[in-house]
């Protein structure tokens, strides 16, 4: 069976601590040393690979239904995760108008034109953050205690500060975060001994301020002593939702759109790091912090080009959003024209926004004829 990507909707307009014994926090310990007596003299280094890319190149290369299911467990999604529908609006402009709500399983896709991308990642291009244990077999990492406790490793895979193998404990994992864990970037990662780290993110209320969020569990790596380290490989993975807002046919002429708000959206979340490079386990919880996120300033006539790129200046509309249930909490999504707040339209949204997805909006007539 043919499966094909509507690249459409990624191409569509502006988008939207603990304390106690043995817990690490990494903004405090970015530049932490390697205290362990037992290390040999190989430095630690790993290899960053974005996992959605290789996944989406694959798919493009050949696009059939077993690529594409890989582009799906890649995001650590299911075909079922995927919205492709219509939803009803509300307020003085309402007549006639309705919003087509659909998603796609990337957050960042090559571009085929110049779009819009707000501050996605499509590399691993500066620093992250990097949390490790080892043990002496492979079962005990799990157990183990904090071996590397949330360093900063540069873009090339290499530490701040050195931490070297052990023949004593030759089994390891290792944990990532882009960008950096600190206050600039909005993350908090920390590792505790037995546990898997978790990620408190919270995102920017100011869209052009905002940042992506990757993250990556490696597979259980082997020093097998000698003068060859091991190869380490971090396999990221996206852990946002980014939100798109597009124009669809046939909208009234001589409007222009000129504020785009979504309400009642947690912007704080607690990410779960994954026990396995399979992402086992990985997920969100403690959302907290509802608040509303607008984009303003803004001049977009209702009659552009549709589809293509529209609000501003083609820079930094996609919103990059804690991924969350939406039904039953009252999250409105609500489009002003022409500088008037009483001029609007507006829709409730329900489902769940889901990590390592692109969720389109596209404001359409009732009457036109439109796709996903």
């Amino acid at each position: 069976m043919q499966v094909r990507l509507h690249y459409r909707a990624l191409m569509a307009a502006f988008a939207f601590g603990m304390m106690g014994a043995g817990i690490t926090s990494c903004t405090e310990n970015i530049d932490s040393p390697d205290t362990d007596n037992n290390q040999d003299g190989l430095i630690v280094s790993v290899n960053a690979v974005d996992t959605q890319t290789e996944a989406l190149q694959a798919y493009n290369a050949n696009p059939n239904s077993q690529t594409y299911a890989n582009l799906l467990a890649t995001q650590g999604l299911q075909g079922n995760d995927l919205v492709h529908g219509t939803l009803p609006v509300q307020g003085a402009q309402a007549d006639g108008l309705m919003l087509v709500e659909s998603s796609v399983p990337t957050v960042n896709a090559p571009a085929q034109n110049a779009i819009t991308r707000g501050h996605i990642a499509s590399a691993i291009d500066n620093d992250f953050t990097v949390a490790a244990y080892r043990a002496k077999t492979a079962a005990e990492v799990g157990e183990a205690p904090v071996w590397i406790p949330c360093v900063t490793f540069d873009k090339t895979g290499k530490p701040k500060q050195p931490f070297r193998w052990a023949s004593k404990k030759p089994y390891a994992r290792f944990y990532a975060v882009f960008p950096a864990a600190g206050a600039t970037s909005g993350v908090r990662m920390t590792a505790s001994e037995g546990k898997v780290p978790n990620v408190v993110f919270k995102a920017n209320t100011d869209n052009k301020a905002q940042t992506d969020l990757m993250v990556a569990t490696s597979p259980i790596t082997q020093y097998q002593g000698g003068n060859d380290a091991p190869k380490v490989s971090l396999p990221f993975r996206h852990a946002l939702t980014a939100i798109n807002f597009a124009i669809g046919d046939n909208l009234a002429p001589g409007k222009r759109i000129t504020k785009v708000t979504i309400s009642n959206v947690y912007q704080k979340g607690v990410y779960q790091m994954a026990s396995d490079e399979k992402g086992t386990g990985a997920g969100w919880t403690g959302h907290s912090d509802a608040t509303t996120f607008a984009l303003e300033g803004i001049s977009v006539p209702t009659d552009g080009s549709v589809g293509n790129i529209l609000l501003g200046d083609h820079n930094n509309y996609t919103f990059l959003m804690v991924p969350q249930v939406l039904t039953g909490r009252g999250v409105q999504l609500r489009v002003e024209f022409n500088d008037n707040p009483n001029d609007y339209i507006e829709a409730t949204l329900n489902g769940e926004w889901k990590a390592g997805e692109t969720r389109t909006y596209k404001l359409s007539n009732k009457d036109a004829n439109w796709d996903y």
